[in-house]
Parts: structure tokens; sequence; C-alpha cells
């Protein structure tokens, strides 16, 4: 009984994921695509979510590039991905479309609002307490395991936090780029799974849905503020690998010296 509740609840929640994804924010996005509202910069480097799971890096200057990242990388997969689910009749093969995100907890993962999202996510709890840190090791063994085990792909802010937060900084890039040092992790998670490592670097998200108060409030209506406000940029960036003879630092200045190379592609 338990297995057959559990497929129900994650049926519905597919369902609300095409529906809320797929249409309410979908058709508004493929149009601001068409529109050029939305610029994608090359696309041809992105790979198929469903071959083997992948690790995408994101620089980090406001609230909107976590969410967006994940809605586009499923925008681009979700007709494939009804498909997968109706042939195999299976939500694994459905959700492998889908990258995982790994919002911070408190905020964006145990409101109840946002319920519908945890098959989804791995929270991250980014406080500094005993019992956070503990979270953030559990957290991080499961990331491994489905990029691993289940073959998805992650969608990962290696900064831990929107930039301006962030007291240090890695060196200006030739185009004047900046981004936050990084947390611990995406240089261990790189060498240990040695999957592949795209980074996604996005522009002009701090005109559109700027750092106040209620940038949390606007986030929900930002197809409309990408109207008023944008273009918003989005640059695919080549891919790598991290191999197992790099130190985490090794791994975390080359992952950021890729990410500031992106965002220089199209500055």
């Amino acid at each position: 009984m338990g297995k057959a509740i559990k497929r129900v609840i994650l049926l519905i929640d597919m369902v609300l994921v095409v529906i809320i994804f797929g249409i309410i924010y979908g058709i508004p996005v493929y149009t601001l695509i068409a529109l050029k509202r939305i610029k994608i910069y090359h696309l041809e480097r992105l790979s198929r979510l469903d071959r083997e799971g992948r690790i995408f890096i994101i620089n980090h200057p406001t609230l909107l590039e976590p969410p967006f990242s994940v809605l586009l990388l499923f925008l681009l997969q979700w007709p494939k991905a009804i498909i997968r689910a109706i042939k195999f009749l299976s939500f694994q093969e459905f959700s492998r479309c889908i990258p995982l995100s790994t919002p911070d907890k408190k905020n964006y993962y145990d409101p109840i609002y946002l319920v519908w999202l945890r098959p989804f996510a791995i929270a991250i709890n980014r406080a500094e307490e005993e019992m956070a840190k503990r979270n953030r090791a559990i957290a991080f063994r499961q990331i491994i395991r489905a990029l691993t085990e289940g073959g998805k792909s992650i969608v990962f802010p290696p900064e831990g936090g929107r930039t301006y937060k962030q007291k240090e900084k890695f060196p200006p890039s030739p185009k004047g780029n900046e981004i936050a040092k990084f947390k611990r992790g995406i240089g261990r998670l790189g060498i240990l799974t040695g999957k592949e490592i795209i980074p996604l670097g996005f522009k002009e998200t701090e005109r559109i849905l700027p750092n106040n108060k209620l940038a949390f409030f606007f986030l929900f209506v930002s197809p409309f503020l990408i109207v008023l406000k944008g273009p918003l940029k989005v640059n695919i960036g080549r891919s790598f690998r991290l191999t197992k003879e790099l130190s985490e630092k090794e791994a975390e200045k080359i992952a950021a010296k890729a990410l500031l190379e992106t965002l220089d592609e199209i500055s």
C-alpha cells in the first residue's frame, strides 16, 4: 500500500511539474526566447541530460539564476521527458531529464508551498551550526548517489550564495567579471564522480531582478521583468572534467576559471 501511495504522489508531482514548468512558465520562456528577450549562446554544447549525469555550475549574482537554470534545462528536455515517462511507465525516467537543484534548506526547501519541488531538489543547510555541517555531509552523499547511481544531473551554485553577500572574491576576469570564492564542495564533487562539468554563465540578471527585500516575490513574475528589462543572456560554457590527481583547491580554481571564461564570452 505504501509503494502504491508513493507512486500516486510522484505521478501527481510529475503532472504538476509539467503544468507549472512546462506550460505556465514554459510558454512565456519559449516566447521570450523567440523574441530574443532571452538569448542562449552555444546551445550546441549542451548534450542530452538523459544520457549521463552532469554537473552544471552557475554564477549567482541574484535569486534568479538557480531556479531559472533548472527551468531552462528542463524546457529543453521536457517533451522528451514525457515520452520517456510514458514509454517506460517510470517516474525515474521522467526525472532524469530534470536536473536536481541544490537550494538553501531553510528558505527554498522547508516552506510548505514548495513541497511539490522536493523530489527535484537536494537541500543544503548553509548555516554555520554543527547540525548544519552534518546536513551538508548528508546532502553531499545524496548528490554523489544521484550523479553516479541515478544518472541525474545537478545544478550547483559553487559560490554558496549570492555573489554580493560573499566577502572573498576570485580576481576579476580579463573582461571584468567577478564571482565569489567557491564554498568547499565543487572540487571534491568533480574529482570523486569524474562527471562532466558544464558552466552556465548568466548576464544582466542584476538589472532584471535587483537584490532588494522584494526580490523573492518578484522572482515569480520574472518573465514579465525580462520583457521590461531584458534581454537576459545565458551562455553554455565548454565542458570539462576534474581528475583524481588534482587537489580540491586546484580543482576549484579550474572550475572558477571555466565559469569566468563562460561569462567573458558574452561580455
